[in-house]
């Protein structure tokens, strides 16, 4: 057998692929990457016109509930897109404990590793850490729950030789997305249709705390999708619209996107294959005609209405920071289309076609069209209609269609149904003497079988057109002749069985032939000691404890009131969140007077806005002692800016710190303090064993960290209106009641929700001190003088002064333990 590139040289993938989406007259670069949570889905996507699926195995996926492969079927997937020239990742985006990471990891990955992955889709540094010591060579893409939102963390994750991809935040402008790629010339990809979270991914804790399941380990509950009642009535707040982008495909590929990421891994596969193939007509479309050839039929807008759609459709954050146009505050799951009208004489107008087996939606209730309206038949637009529902009192003007059964159909018909086949072109070579030969050639890739000498007939000779027919028998194969040449001499002899065999080991040899060229060798270990180099326990236990508390402050009476215990007091973190700007040099000098010194904590989200604001306050930065920061973004920046006290830095739980390897990773960067984790319980803290760790034993702490802002959804947006010592907030009520408190920053264009009651570790000491952190920190945003005051008290009587529980005024109702006395799904 050859198996040759048409060079004759040795077939080898390429792993590289730069962007240039400068020019859309045929030579620009982009990839459509559909979703799959599913095997149907992933057949859906590939015959649609996906260049890579996306999905999750059944371990270690952001969509645990999806209905995930098992390892052979996984292994025949990857070999099916390679066989149409496709690409598969493999999603390993959550947070991973532990025994996770070092029990299962390396087996689950090997065997997808050396069958030919073609990449894995990454949250967890830990993570990123793991597969450079494993799996040094298989490629990287950094997940957007990684919350990539400036080039600050891209520039730090571009260091590590297999990231060759960055999934940025969705909240990102095109300026933003284009700055990233320019200063890494990384693959981007981004996403451009389906389903919006509320809070930046990654960033959410709102399921962890309210339902135990949770964002970060793949478990959400969507509590954002659920109404509260506001000062406006009970609204869905926190629920955006669903984002389509066709109209600014063409600006997002200039930006810089390479990945064209559709979301939708829980949808159905009518939904992936009608997505995907509207996406793939008008990618082709740009290519083939540019951007003056290129206009959006609305009819093609209104087909992917019909198959979801949240109150209609937003282009996302690429023009826009937030809006109350990009919120679905009326109905959080599919609006369906407008299909019935009520006319004045009370019966109802077909506004566009209506098919049997169409399900129509009526005050919550739907109801399936077919009775009235012969199979297969339809009603045309205007024509007026009657139904069997009119019954019902009190129907509303505008009836919509939440299914639309034709669609579906075509849909099953165009695409799901039908088997992707790869084009091949077929030489036969029928000489007098020499062997029968049967080449098979696929773009660059050739097979070539030989067979017995052919030989002069004896009677009847075999005619090209019996050859032909031999060698056209191919419907079973994952290929399809685009074209069939056959040379044969004449008044030759040809076995027929030769030919059948002839044909199917070709195409045999083929199929391994294009798979072997995504093959890994495995020289792997079977089986791997995970378990990193750790130093022994007592090296962490016999670390020095700081028996005073670190304090996080948010307000002037905070600081007074905080300083007033100064000899119970460590270290004081001034947010930068909510501390007035004018006010922070008094601050820093009351904390010097006091001999206490002062950190500044950085924003959460550290975007352009951010990074802007800070860059003004450059000379009072200079003054702080350290710094508290909440993403790396902020570490590459302190580094980059050359601050005095850039070493001085302890990282906030929001860096997630799950496991052993992200401790090594986090570790390079020598901070001087890291936060423990507020989704691992006591048990797992106790296990993970953290250099200089923290840990939040009170506090109010955010489950939710957005770009929208409610008061900006409710038309109350107060932003240029308050001084900068305020900030304006809404009060959320769920079914239960349970109040959520929303924190418009409005000096960096964020909103923070919170939980509603704050963590409180006072009444399980002894569990804290089997953790034995180095530093304990209390955590101040809301609370007044008075309440800063029994808090600070309370603590000292029991943590420092060791007194007992049952001497202070304690109500454990009012707070919550989290997740410390709680395991996280």
């Amino acid at each position: 057998m050859i198996c040759n590139d048409k060079s004759g040289k040795l077939y080898t993938k390429s792993t590289t692929i730069k962007n240039s989406n400068t020019d859309f007259n045929g030579c620009f670069s982009s990839e459509l990457l559909a979703p799959a949570g599913s095997k149907e889905c992933f057949f859906a996507a590939i015959n649609s016109g996906a260049d890579a699926v996306y999905m999750g195995g059944n371990l270690f996926g952001a969509r645990a509930y999806a209905d995930n492969p098992t390892e052979d079927e996984l292994l025949e997937l990857i070999d099916y897109a390679h066989l149409h020239n496709k690409k598969l990742f493999l999603t390993v985006n959550t947070l991973l404990k532990n025994s996770e990471i070092n029990e299962f990891l390396y087996d689950y990955i090997k065997p997808y590793y050396v069958h030919g992955l073609d990449a894995v889709i990454v949250q967890d540094f830990g993570v990123l850490e793991f597969f450079k010591e494993k799996f040094p060579d298989l490629p990287v893409h950094i997940s957007t729950q990684m919350t990539v939102t400036n080039t600050h963390l891209a520039k730090l994750l571009r260091e590590y030789p297999n990231v060759t991809r960055i999934v940025t935040a969705r909240e990102l402008s095109l300026d933003e997305i284009k700055n990233i790629y320019d200063a890494t010339g990384l693959e981007i990809e981004s996403f451009v249709h389906g389903a919006l979270c509320y809070s930046y991914s990654g960033q959410c804790l709102f399921s962890s705390i309210a339902g135990n399941r949770s964002g970060n380990r793949g478990r959400c509950a969507q509590p954002c999708r659920l109404p509260y009642k506001t000062s406006d009535g009970t609204k869905y707040i926190l629920s955006p619209k669903d984002l389509m982008t066709l109209e600014i495909l063409p600006k997002i590929l200039k930006s810089g996107v390479f990945s064209l990421k559709i979301e939708g891994r829980m949808k159905k596969p009518e939904y992936v294959a009608s997505v995907v193939s509207t996406y793939r007509y008008y990618l082709d479309l740009l290519k083939n005609s540019g951007e003056e050839g290129y206009k959006v039929n609305k009819n093609h807008i209104e087909m992917l209405m019909d198959i979801y759609n949240r109150g209609n459709f937003t282009k996302g954050y690429y023009l826009s920071h937030n809006g109350s146009d990009m919120m679905s505050v009326d109905r959080p799951n599919h609006a369906g289309t407008n299909v019935l009208k009520k006319s004045k004489d009370g019966r109802y107008i077909a506004l566009k076609d209506i098919n049997k087996g169409d399900l129509i939606e009526i005050k919550g209730d739907t109801f399936n069209v077919g009775s009235d309206v012969k199979s297969g038949n339809t009603i045309d637009i205007n024509k007026i209609v009657t139904s069997r529902i009119n019954n019902k009192t009190k129907l509303p003007d505008v009836i919509i269609r939440t299914r639309n059964n034709s669609l579906i159909q075509q849909i099953n018909e165009n695409y799901i149904n039908k088997k992707l086949k790869r084009p091949v072109t077929g030489y036969v070579e029928a000489v007098m003497g020499l062997p029968l030969k049967f080449t098979l050639v696929t773009d660059d890739i050739s097979v070539c079988v030989t067979g017995d000498v052919v030989t002069e007939a004896l009677n009847k000779p075999v005619t090209k057109d019996d050859v032909l027919e031999k060698f056209s028998k191919i419907g079973n194969t994952d290929f399809t002749y685009d074209k069939l040449n056959v040379n044969i001499e004449p008044n030759v002899f040809i076995s027929m069985k030769l030919c059948n065999e002839l044909r199917r080991e070709a195409f045999e040899k083929l199929k391994e032939c294009i798979l072997a060229q995504y093959r890994r060798e495995d020289n792997l270990p079977s089986s791997s000691n995970n378990l990193l180099d750790e130093p022994d326990k007592n090296y962490y236990n016999n670390q020095k404890k700081v028996c005073e508390f670190n304090v996080l402050i948010s307000s002037e009476e905070q600081l007074l009131t905080v300083l007033a215990k100064k000899e119970y007091i460590n270290r004081i973190y001034i947010d930068l969140n909510f501390y007035p700007f004018d006010k922070l040099d008094d601050g820093l000098k009351l904390c010097k007077k006091h001999y206490i010194s002062a950190y500044f904590a950085l924003p959460y989200i550290f975007r352009k806005d951010a990074e802007e604001t800070i860059g003004r306050l450059s000379e009072i930065m200079k003054k702080a002692d350290g710094y508290l920061i909440r993403t790396l973004e902020e570490l590459s920046f302190l580094k980059e800016n050359v601050l005095p006290n850039a070493d001085n830095i302890v990282m906030d739980y929001s860096i997630y710190n799950y496991n052993s390897y992200s401790e090594k990773f986090l570790n390079k960067f020598n901070p001087e303090a890291k936060t423990l984790s507020i989704e691992l319980d006591y048990h797992e803290l106790k296990e993970h064993k953290v250099l200089n760790s923290e840990l939040m034993v009170y506090g109010y702490f955010p489950i939710m960290l957005s770009a929208q802002c409610s008061n900006k959804t409710l038309n109350h947006c107060k932003a240029g209106n308050l001084p900068d010592n305020k900030v304006s907030y809404n009060i959320f009520y769920d079914r239960l009641n349970n109040s959520f408190r929303e924190t418009s920053v409005c000096r960096y264009c964020y909103s923070i929700l919170y939980n509603n009651k704050p963590i409180s570790l006072l009444n399980v000491k002894d569990k804290v001190e089997q953790i034995n952190p180095v530093f304990k920190r209390l955590n101040f945003v809301f609370e007044d003088a008075k309440e800063t005051q029994k808090v600070l008290d309370d603590f000292i009587y029991i943590y420092i002064n060791g007194c007992s529980l049952d001497t202070i005024d304690f109500n454990s109702n009012n707070y919550t333990k989290g997740h410390f006395t709680r395991k996280t799904d």
